[in-house]
């Protein structure tokens, strides 16, 4: 399948376990932050989805953060125990960590965090996107109730968010 209908695909029912290979497909050309976002929101509706965890692993250790790799592939084996490209994965991992320079500790100077774009809350994960798509897919009532749960959690974005509430209401 081309990466075009994929992406139709899933955009058609974001309910779809093809948000896996969609993700893939982001990986391979270099978009990691949208594999993420994808992984993140398809985890959410299929938490038992190995490929989902496996991708989003993927995804961060393409950014060389080993520690979140390495805690979203022990999420995956607690699935599927006996997955042996899990352990594979897990010790070539391993290795490259300690092949990875410590980051220098700032004394005075904090660096902003990069903004997550799907956040757990409650359990769940729950993004502006997500949002959007239920919207797409006419679920109005659930995007209503993302946005309330990001108002609870990115609260300096809330006007907008409020805002886009308004203009869900008036659909429903």
């Amino acid at each position: 399948m081309e990466f075009e209908e994929l992406q139709a695909r899933v955009m058609r029912r974001s309910d779809s376990p093809l948000f896996a290979r969609l993700a893939s497909m982001f990986l391979e050309q270099g978009d990691v932050h949208g594999a993420k976002e994808l992984c993140l929101t398809g985890i959410n509706q299929y938490p038992k989805y190995i490929t989902g965890y496996f991708i989003l692993a993927k995804c961060f250790a393409a950014e060389s953060q080993f520690d979140e790799a390495l805690d979203t592939l022990a999420k995956a084996r607690a699935i599927f125990p006996d997955t042996e490209v899990i352990f594979k994965l897990k010790n070539e991992w391993e290795e490259q960590m300690k092949n990875v320079p410590p980051q220098p500790v700032q004394q005075s100077v904090e660096q902003p965090k990069q903004e997550q774009t799907a956040v757990e809350f409650q359990g769940e994960f729950v993004s502006q996107t997500l949002a959007e798509i239920y919207v797409k897919q006419g679920l109005i009532v659930e995007a209503i109730e993302s946005y309330e749960k990001l108002i609870t959690i990115k609260p300096e974005q809330s006007a907008e968010f409020e805002k886009r509430i308004s203009e869900l209401e008036k659909k429903l």
